[in-house]
Formats: structure tokens, C-alpha cells, sequence
């Protein structure tokens, strides 16, 4: 399984990889920003996509989501270090 990460944090970024290797799926790297985002979807064509739900940036981690669910049809997964009910919902 191919598995690409949209993730701002560095730090969160490494961690996730590290844990993608260790499931032994493939990691095809990850991207900062939406913008970056999309076109390196389209580029890798991931199986999944992992997917921070806030982001820095003109785009956030939902509006990707509906251009991941319009355009490439795939899979995603919203991580967040968010614990807030409003936000999980």
C-alpha cells in the first residue's frame, strides 16, 4: 500500500513515516501545504492519503479532502492532535 502524508509539522511528519515503514507500507513522502499537496497526489497516485486536518496555508485539511473526494477519488484518513468533540465530529 502506497501511503502519502499532508502534514505542516516536520516533526509529526517523521514520526508518521517512521510508523508507515515500521507497518511496511510504502512511504511516498509528504507535502506542507495544499497547494503542494494536490499536485504531488496527482503526481504519486497514493493508495491512501493521510491527512492533517489543520493546516498553514490558503488551504486547510478539509478543503483538500473535498478536492482529494471531487478529483482523485481516494481514500483519506484525517489525523490531528485536536481532542476537541466539535472538531472530532
Amino acid at each position: 500500500m502506497k501511503v502519502f502524508l499532508v502534514e505542516d509539522e516536520w516533526i509529526h511528519a517523521e514520526d508518521i513515516r517512521i510508523s508507515i515503514e515500521n507497518l511496511q507500507y510504502e512511504w511516498l513522502g509528504y507535502a506542507a501545504e495544499g497547494f503542494d499537496a494536490i499536485q504531488k497526489i496527482k503526481e504519486l497516485d497514493p493508495d491512501v492519503i493521510l491527512l492533517d486536518m489543520t493546516l498553514h496555508g490558503a488551504l486547510s485539511g478539509i478543503a483538500i479532502a473535498e478536492h482529494i473526494t471531487k478529483e482523485f477519488k481516494k481514500p483519506f484518513i484525517f489525523v490531528t492532535s485536536h481532542t476537541e468533540d466539535e472538531i472530532i465530529e
